[in-house]
């Protein structure tokens, strides 16, 4: 069982779902996963006081107050102050503050993380499940808004729980661990049930990044981190240009959406490059330019480019999308030669998120957010470890 501190540390991975729970207190907009990280940093705010004395140097500390310094700047400059705050407070502010918050307590367990995720995602997976049963509906989306969100928020911690669950034997048939390898394969057919073209290719890249980290023989670990890494940059500035409704099979109309919005996100980046438009701004700039494109949009409103790339340029700005990849190529820089399985899974996680980035946005909402930033808390503490050890 959980004691009250680690009880209270671990429940907004619980609460994730809740940021469909919105409200106002006065003018502010909320909702409630904002107040459950606010509470967890005030509970923890003089440990967080003093990891952030001894730890302002570490990657994690340095480049998330890089991040949130840009996002702040971007909120500044976009027209709408109101919603850009709002994006700044669920997608960045809390966010890592509750990141800091996570690697204050000290060492993490990835074990009672892992089951935290998978409470949250199993509710989710049996509402959906009979949700998609009651309504006969032809792909699963539980409570979110779209089947793509339920894959986005499901491959990273699917990842990310696998050697978890499945390297031990469970004592008994029926016990804690069988319990959460239940949820773990109803979170599995929930997500298959997506039908989510950008989650199956997450979930393929983060596969074959894990086994290629473990089974690796004759190939650099960097090199082959490398290549994986700038073939997923490389793709959403070529694709626009090059996809077809054929590539989608019966989505017609969804490639030739992606194709009209990327192409409208490209207009935007010519005429914005250094500092993009402003946080939370895509759909105020994407409804005057995509008549530009296209007299008949597949989309009139969207709220953010269907690129993860695309999507922090045109928020953040040149320099947002350039600390980002600065996270990734930590990754990359700091590889042990023989990676846990619990470190290669933390990575495969990592991959997948900008995998599936080539046709989504795998960040820019409030659960996404947070879950990005508990795999970089976990990621990079353990990479600086295994590397030390070595």
């Amino acid at each position: 069982m959980l004691n009250r501190p680690s009880f209270i540390l671990y429940l907004p991975i619980l609460l994730l779902p809740t940021f469909l729970v919105r409200f106002k207190i006065g003018s502010l907009a909320v909702n409630i996963l904002d107040l459950a990280l606010l509470v967890v940093i005030l509970f923890q705010l003089p440990s967080l006081w003093t990891y952030l004395k001894r730890a302002y140097t570490t990657p994690l500390v340095v480049i998330s107050s890089l991040i949130l310094l840009t996002a702040l700047a971007a909120t500044l400059i976009a027209p709408d102050h109101s919603l850009a705050f709002g994006a700044f407070k669920s997608w960045f502010l809390l966010p890592i503050l509750y990141a800091w918050t996570l690697a204050a307590a000290g060492p993490l367990s990835l074990q009672l993380i892992s089951e935290a995720w998978l409470l949250n995602l199993g509710l989710a997976s049996v509402y959906g499940l009979g949700l998609m049963l009651s309504t006969h509906a032809t792909r699963l989306t539980s409570w979110y808004d779209s089947p793509n969100f339920f894959a986005m928020a499901s491959v990273p911690v699917l990842l990310l729980t696998t050697p978890v669950l499945w390297r031990k034997q469970p004592k008994q048939f029926w016990s804690r661990l069988t319990f959460f390898r239940v949820l773990w394969l109803l979170t599995a057919l929930a997500f298959l049930l997506t039908i989510s073209l950008g989650g199956y290719l997450s979930a393929v890249i983060g596969t074959a990044v894990f086994f290629i980290i473990r089974l690796r023989q004759r190939v650099p670990l960097y090199t082959i981190m490398t290549v994986v890494v700038l073939c997923l940059i490389s793709i959403p500035f070529v694709s626009p240009g090059h996809l077809t409704p054929s590539s989608f099979g019966d989505r017609s109309e969804s490639a030739k959406g992606r194709n009209q919005i990327w192409a409208a996100s490209r207009i935007l980046l010519n005429e914005h490059p250094i500092l993009g438009i402003g946080l939370r701004q895509f759909d105020r700039y994407y409804q005057g330019t995509i008549l530009r494109v296209t007299q008949l949009p597949v989309e009139k409103s969207v709220p953010e480019p269907h690129n993860l790339f695309l999507a922090l340029w045109l928020n953040l700005g040149l320099l947002g999308v350039g600390l980002f990849l600065w996270l990734y190529g930590l990754l990359i820089l700091k590889l042990p030669t023989h990676p846990t399985w619990e470190v290669a899974a933390l990575i495969a996680a990592a991959i997948a998120i900008i995998a599936h980035g080539i046709v989504d946005s795998p960040y820019f909402n409030n659960d996404l957010a947070v879950l990005f930033w508990i795999v970089w808390t976990l990621v990079l503490p353990i990479l600086k470890a295994q590397k030390a050890r070595e």
